[in-house]
């Protein structure tokens, strides 16, 4: 479970589920892709699939705290995705900024310098032991961390038969800064008012670091932005503390939590523009279809490698653009 229906109003509104967000290296040269994932309760080419009433946002910061930057959104509605550029990081919300061109879904559409966008109903390209990792929470809940509650559930993953719907970007890297530090949102117009229904950028942040945290404060991790996130640093060093001390790999599981709580808040994700992006245990630099994130979420939480025992089923991720693999 990625962010997999991480909030009440994704489970109620699953067009607004945001599930996934990837930045890294095109196909082609010198341009960089980004692709978010929502809604793993889609419909093989429904046009209902994404909500009209919603903005969907890639945010690149010139630092984690997204002081500086921009801001891509998309807004879909009778079947045409809409893109939309601020020039700011920490957007307002409801803004869709100046229009950059618009897509039919499931059609690839070139925006002007050299941009393109492709928006459409795919094969979710997630992967991980759900059944192992709640076997894993509550074995550390209990204090008595079980290691082996993945292989117990080995090659069990509830992510090779959904369905989902992805928004990619390809954009020159002469348009980016060198380095970004990027998070996915959703905003949805309710009731008069717009308002953030969920972000997300590293992998597992609320099901795994901050495990224990109250539903009111996982509302509100949803609804802010990164440079709120100082509020759960002590949760996610407390939570990271507890697994590696249980998990015995580290000598010094204090020290170790607060760098590792260091590198994961404020929760965006770095990227090296022009560099091959790479999501493993030595840190991410952005975040490819194909790598394990889970077995990342879980080695960098106990302090060593961790596998779930489960690989990406074949036929989810493409080498070209625009690399999710469409359901029609």
């Amino acid at each position: 479970m990625g962010h997999h229906f991480a909030t009440d109003l994704a489970k109620t509104h699953p067009e607004l589920d945001l599930t996934d967000v990837y930045a890294f290296e095109s196909d082609q040269p010198q341009k960089t892709c980004l692709v978010m994932v929502v809604n793993p309760k889609s419909k093989p080419g429904g046009l209902a699939n994404f909500s009209p009433e919603a903005l969907y946002k890639f945010h690149l910061g010139d630092d984690k705290l997204h002081r500086t930057g921009m801001t891509f959104t998309v807004r879909v509605q009778e079947g045409e995705a809409s893109v939309g550029l601020l020039e700011q990081a920490q957007d307002s919300t409801g803004l869709p900024g100046t229009e950059l061109g618009r897509a039919q879904l499931g059609q690839i559409a070139h925006l002007g310098g050299g941009m393109r966008i492709w928006a459409g109903t795919v094969k979710d390209p997630f992967f991980g032991n759900q059944n192992g990792l709640r076997e894993f929470r509550e074995s550390a809940a209990a204090g008595a961390l079980n290691l082996n509650v993945f292989k117990e559930h080995a090659g069990e993953s509830p992510f090779a038969g959904i369905v989902s719907s992805a928004i990619v970007l390809e954009i020159p890297n002469e348009k980016l800064p060198k380095e970004i530090f990027y998070f996915a949102s959703v905003d949805w117009f309710d009731h008069g008012h717009w308002h953030r229904s969920n972000r997300l950028a590293y992998v597992l942040i609320p099901h795994l670091y901050l495990f224990s945290a109250t539903d009111e404060e996982r509302a509100q991790r949803h609804e802010h932005l990164p440079a709120d996130d100082h509020q759960h640093y002590e949760l996610a060093v407390a939570t990271i503390e507890s697994y590696s001390k249980q998990a015995g790999f580290q000598s010094n599981p204090g020290s170790y939590a607060r760098r590792m709580a260091d590198m994961l808040l404020p929760d965006s994700v770095p990227y090296r523009i022009g560099t091959v992006a790479h999501y493993g245990l030595d840190g991410a630099n952005g975040r490819k279809l194909t790598d394990d994130a889970m077995d990342v979420a879980l080695s960098w939480v106990i302090g060593a490698p961790l596998s779930d025992e489960v690989s990406q089923p074949e036929g989810r991720a493409s080498n070209t653009f625009p690399f999710v693999v469409p359901v029609t």
